[in-house]
């Protein structure tokens, strides 16, 4: 996670909105947060971890009433908003917190809602607050241990119990996914059920056998055998049935075809009839149906229009009587639609003077209303002037009780004051108690080292002169090196005389010597007195080297000796100089003004009057703001009178001018008419005009449009007559003239008569229809009596036989029978077969995945024991807990010096191996103030490297605040120089502190001012 931006406002003691740019501060990867104690540097932090996660340790939701105290007093809102990016991909996001004060109540503060953004193409989309905690990837507490430490959590990874530390690991790392006992139970119940199926299918298979399948091979053989002997007696029946069944057919046909020849026999005569008929009706069909047909319709249509001629007439009579009558009404309505001008005329004076009758209603209802007001205006003006002199006063008051209130700077610095005081007693203490402690262990050191070398060596040293020590027992261990030599010399001076001896005894008398070649010898060399000196040399030669081991021991006790004793000195000259420096520090900070307040019980005294006389300056701003109130609503009253009364008379004004214009505008006639006459009069006579006005103008168009109506139906039924007549007089002529043609038809033809043609015509025969059924009766005929002679030549002068058709069926019907029972037979074999081929090959299957099981459940009880009561994950988080604490080390050893190392114990607890006492273990507790904030840096600078790989970001960002106070400076330096190497890592590292030589360290700073007025304000160093 890395800060973009930050803003707040009415957050503890940042009263006006304060802006933080977070992209100067991290592109310098190293930068401060610097400011006196209460300035508000943590409440930077805390804006920060609250908008991420609604939390705070300051202040709990419950019981500490958080909403009301979060909030500045002179605030009536709170605001924080904060820009970040996180993740591989550097998303950004922002978080947006407000919460408003009860303008009603004063403590009631609303809810702090907190509104999560993440930002997709340059616009920002709301998202919920569990999914802003999923793209950071830390839980709240991890969070304050890993990025951003707050005042006082800094050594808390390091001082955590076992099981808290193994549950943080677990949930830093997402160790849970190791938890795989659950998961295991779960496969052994289903691997267990799997073996229960099995044992279950194997004990269905249990009669399954080889011996089976051979006898059903068998019983297959025959069946197919026997199958094979029944298809070929099949045949043979086949076709002797094939024969039997054609020469059944053969007959059947020819006796039906006899059949069909006598029936058409029968038919004969009546087909002849038909046909004689079919020429008559086609020929009375060409010459006179048409005509007739014509005539037909000749005569409907002149019936037609005989009585349309009738009805149009009588029509044309009644509508012209209609006719006659609207006339004389419309000649009678036309005098009366004349005069509608002279009555729109006086409606429109009527309603002008009911007009004016309103205009002067309203000029006496706002004559009342203009009195009241002016009244009002009057009372309202009295209060006014009342809550002036009242406002006034209270001014006066509320100064003399600011001025009450004594030099808030001062009593802060008398605050602080006593605040270091208390710390600098405690920091002298614990500095004599540290050296106390350190001389007493170079005392004992002392001690045990003279003690050592005297009971070695015999050697009385005296503690001023333990810089000779070392010179000293050198001397003596160079003088018995120097012992030691000339022992060795003398032995191998033996050595040589006892091989001389060896020769010498070989010497003959005559013969040459092997070393000078002399064939005489006249005193043969004897060692018998030099193995007696030999022995002696090596005895002494034996107690010359204990002696030099013995002071080369000492050596190393007097080199170890010094190495443990240079610390503790320098650790004593250190002590001697912090307290040195603390009192010059502390005589540094002694102002003047502390003289007034140095007795804590005056400045007590002085702070509870302070707040006494706060409270009541406060009653006081609330009664006083009621009156501010109070005056501004009077004053908005007393305005809202005013416009209320100038209004009134405007409105009086414009009522009677219209009167005037209106009374202008009437007929002297229509005055002197409705003089005496009301309102609801006027009103009467006007919506009596107004209906006679309408009625007559509704009737006259009414009348007017049907005249209009009649006269255009009178000239329609006029055309229609006259086109029928004529019409009429054509069809006449028409009808004549067929009827003569007719008549010259029938006189040409064979028919006696047009009855006798009309008779012919109502057969109604279909010529197509009827001329196709005798071609088919005389094709069927010849069809029919060709058959019986090709039949009779193919029969043969054979019989067909019933009973041996009969009898052959039964026989093939037994055969059928025979083969389909065989055919089951072996279905029913085949199928077996099959079956017990499959069974025997699930059974050796199953018993293979039984075995195959088994086995597994062997395995999966071995991992159950593995993974029970987490075990698995206890020793995963100790992995992980040894690489964080490896990892540590290679900052801590540097600031130590390599004095010191981080170990873990056996219950994963934090141990100390400390190299100035012979690398023994130690208790962590048991580090100086200084020490445990070293260990617990190196440890929080690992954890937010892991940090860094398990959230994907390119940068890693680590803020600190305060823990700087208990270093010396050498430590300072030491671990200012290691803050100022994490840069080169890609690491953005953030300070808070007080420590007036950490701001001279770091160029790039923001400096937390507080004032009386305005609250905390932010200032920039590069501005």
């Amino acid at each position: 996670m890395i800060p973009i931006q930050l803003s707040i406002e009415g957050l503890y003691s940042y009263q006006e909105k304060q802006c933080i740019d977070f992209k100067k501060l991290t592109n310098n990867h190293l930068f401060g947060i610097f400011g006196s104690v209460g300035s508000g540097k943590s409440s930077i932090l805390e804006a920060i971890t609250f908008a991420l996660y609604g939390k705070t340790d300051r202040l709990l939701a419950s019981g500490d009433n958080r909403n009301y105290n979060m909030m500045n007093l002179k605030s009536n809102h709170l605001y924080i908003d904060f820009d970040f990016v996180t993740g591989k991909k550097e998303q950004a996001y922002k978080v947006v917190v407000r919460a408003k004060r009860n303008s009603k109540q004063f403590n009631d503060v609303k809810k702090l809602e907190r509104i999560a953004y993440i930002k997709k193409q340059a616009e920002y989309i709301p998202i919920s607050v569990e999914e802003l905690e999923q793209a950071i990837g830390l839980s709240y507490d991890n969070f304050k241990r890993t990025v951003i430490i707050p005042q006082g959590k800094f050594q808390e990874f390091l001082q955590l119990k076992s099981t808290e530390r193994t549950r943080m690991m677990k949930e830093l790392f997402n160790l849970e996914k190791y938890e795989l006992y659950v998961k295991t139970k779960n496969l052994e119940t289903k691997n267990n059920a799997q073996i229960q199926h099995l044992q279950g299918q194997l004990e269905q298979l249990k009669e399954v056998s080889e011996d089976q399948l051979l006898d059903t091979k068998n019983r297959l053989t025959d069946t197919e055998e026997k199958i094979k002997l029944l298809n070929t007696q099949q045949q043979n029946q086949d076709a002797l049935l094939k024969k039997l069944e054609k020469l059944k057919d053969l007959s059947e046909q020819y006796t039906e075809s006899l059949k069909q020849k006598t029936k058409l026999d029968n038919q004969q005569p009546k087909i002849e009839k038909l046909s004689k008929s079919l020429s008559a009706f086609e020929y009375c069909s060409i010459h006179f149906k048409g005509i007739i047909e014509a005539i037909s319709n000749l005569e409907e249509k002149i019936k037609q229009l005989n009585t349309s001629i009738s009805k149009d007439i009588k029509q044309l009579n009644i509508h012209e009587q209609n006719y006659e009558q609207q006339n004389q009404q419309f000649k009678n309505l036309s005098l009366e639609y004349e005069r509608l001008d002279d009555y729109k005329k006086e409606v429109e004076n009527i309603h002008k003077l009911i007009d004016i009758i309103e205009a002067k209603n309203q000029i006496q209802n706002n004559s009342s209303r203009l009195q009241k007001g002016e009244k009002a205006v009057e009372d309202k003006t009295e209060k006014v002037n009342q809550l002036n002199l009242q406002e006034k006063q209270m001014t006066v008051d509320l100064q003399n009780m600011r001025n009450l209130i004594p030099n808030v700077e001062e009593l802060t610095q008398a605050q602080q004051w006593h605040l270091e005081n208390k710390a600098f007693v405690k920091n002298i203490s614990d500095l004599n108690t540290d050296m106390t402690s350190v001389e007493k262990q170079i005392q004992l050191l002392n001690q045990q080292t003279i003690e050592l070398i005297r009971t070695k060596h015999h050697l009385d040293l005296k503690i001023e002169d333990k810089e000779h020590w070392q010179n000293e027992i050198e001397s003596i261990k160079l003088s018995k090196e120097k012992e030691l030599n000339n022992i060795n010399t003398q032995i191998e001076k033996i050595v040589i005389n006892v091989e001389l001896e060896r020769y010498a005894v070989k010497l003959k008398p005559g013969d040459a010597c092997p070393l000078c070649g002399s064939e005489h010898h006249p005193a043969p060399f004897n060692s018998n007195k030099l193995t007696e000196q030999s022995t002696a040399l090596r005895e002494q030669k034996k107690k010359t080297e204990d002696a030099i081991n013995d002071l080369n021991s000492s050596l190393l006790a007097i080199h170890n000796y010094l190495a443990h004793l240079n610390p503790l000195i320098a650790q004593q000259r250190s002590c001697k100089e912090k307290i040195s420096q603390l009192q010059a520090a502390h005589h540094k900070h002694q102002h003047e003004s502390i003289e007034k307040y140095k007795d804590a019980a005056v400045l007590e005294k002085t702070i509870l009057d302070i707040k006494n006389t706060k409270e009541l300056i406060t009653a006081k701003e609330k009664d006083y703001a009621h009156l501010k109130e109070e005056l501004n609503q009077a004053l908005k009253n007393k305005d809202r009178y005013i416009q209320e009364l100038t209004h009134i008379k405007n409105d009086i004004a414009k009522y009677e001018h219209t009167i005037k214009l209106l009374e202008l505008q009437i007929t002297q006639s229509t005055t002197i008419k409705y003089q005496h006459a009301n309102s609801e009069q006027l009103n009467a006579a006007k919506e009596e005009l107004s209906k006679k006005i309408k009625t007559t103008q509704d009737l006259f168009s009414a009348t007017q449009k049907n005249m209009e109506g009649l006269k255009k139906q009178i000239d329609i039924y006029k055309g229609s007559i006259m086109a029928n007549k004529k019409f009429l007089l054509q069809e006449n002529n028409e009808f004549e003239k067929q009827t003569n043609i007719l008549q010259e038809n029938i006189n040409r033809s064979e028919f006696e008569s047009l009855e006798t043609i009309k008779n012919i015509l109502a057969l109604g025969l279909d010529i197509d229809q009827t001329k196709k059924e005798i071609n088919q009766f005389k094709h069927q005929y010849l069809l029919v009596d060709k058959k019986i002679t090709e039949l009779s030549a193919a029969l043969e002068n054979k019989k067909y036989d019933s009973e041996q058709h009969l009898q052959l069926q039964t026989q093939i019907h037994e055969t059928k029978e025979q083969l389909n029972a065989a055919a089951r037979a072996q279905g029913e074999l085949l199928s077996r077969m099959k079956d017990l081929k499959l069974k025997l090959s699930l059974k050796k299957e199953l018993i293979h995945q039984l075995q195959q099981l088994t086995l597994r459940g062997e395995d999966i009880k071995t991992l159950k024991k593995l993974f029970h009561a987490s075990g698995f994950v206890n020793y995963i988080s100790s992995v992980y807990l040894q690489n964080l604490c490896a990892a540590a080390n290679e900052r801590f050893f540097k600031m130590t010096r390599q004095k010191m190392s981080l170990e873990l114990s056996e219950d994963n607890n934090f141990e100390v191996r400390d190299y100035l006492n012979g690398g023994k273990l130690r208790n962590i507790k048991t580090l100086s103030g200084g020490q445990t904030f070293q260990a617990a840096l190196a440890l929080a600078l690992a954890l937010s490297d892991n940090v860094q790989s398990l959230t994907q970001t390119n940068q890693n960002f680590f803020f600190l605040d305060e823990g700087f106070g208990s270093l010396d400076k050498e430590s300072l330096d030491v671990v200012f120089s290691t803050l100022k190497n994490l840069r080169k890592e890609n690491r953005i590292v953030g300070l808070i502190s007080h420590v007036e030589e950490m701001q001279q360290e770091i160029p790039i700073y923001l400096n937390i001012t507080q004032h009386d007025e305005n609250g905390s304000i932010i200032e920039e160093s590069w501005t």
